[in-house]
């Protein structure tokens, strides 16, 4: 009966060892070959990209190698450039991307000509409350470079008057969105009509 329970007990004692190592080498095998795996990939990888670059180094029989001298040589296209070739196929988004762009470009007459043309598009554009903000950045930037390049009095006279109609219509939208008074945003648009009163500051406010 005593032989019995030893042998019982180390035949189980037997197996759990006996399971312990092999799951133990299990989980050894599982990791050597995930580490073969990552192996093959980076290498095949590599092997992609390196077969790439060869592809790109080697031209086709009908097409000549680009130069990447040529793309550094490219002039830039102008604002005025795009107005041109673009005509009235604007989005709202290229007529906000007006304010990126460099204020000193061209002559005194391509740039008051530009904003004039940047301006009717941005007057044809509904506000909404989404882009409202976009919206009086673009304008307020065409407003502030548009001011000392208007010569004649009456027409700046003119760009005045629709200048305070359109910050009074993105006031009373804004106060729907911009409910606090301390809200940066609204800030920001009371300091731009600010700054474009001290640009307009020859015309008496009427």
């Amino acid at each position: 009966m005593r032989r019995a329970l030893l042998f019982r007990y180390f035949h189980k004692s037997w197996r759990k060892v006996k399971a312990d190592l092999l799951s133990a080498w299990k989980l050894r095998c599982r990791r050597i070959a995930k580490r073969l795996a990552k192996c093959l990939k980076d290498e095949s990888c590599g092997e992609r990209q390196r077969r790439k670059s060869q592809a790109k180094l080697q031209p086709l029989p009908d097409r000549p190698i680009r130069r990447v001298a040529s793309k550094l040589t490219r002039k830039p296209t102008s604002n005025i450039e795009k107005l041109k070739r673009k005509g009235d196929n604007w989005t709202a988004y290229d007529l906000f991307q007006f304010q990126d762009s460099d204020p000193e470009e061209g002559t005194s007459e391509e740039r008051r000509e530009l904003c004039y043309a940047w301006l009717d598009r941005l007057h044809v554009i509904v506000k909404k409350y989404c882009y409202l903000a976009w919206y009086e950045a673009a304008i307020y930037a065409c407003y502030y470079r548009l001011a000392p390049l208007i010569t004649d009095v009456e027409q700046k006279r003119k760009i005045w008057t629709e200048m305070k109609r359109e910050y009074a219509e993105i006031f009373l939208m804004g106060r729907r969105i911009w409910r606090r008074p301390s809200h940066p945003t609204r800030l920001r648009v009371l300091c731009d009509m600010a700054t474009l009163c001290i640009r307009f500051g020859e015309i008496e406010v009427s």
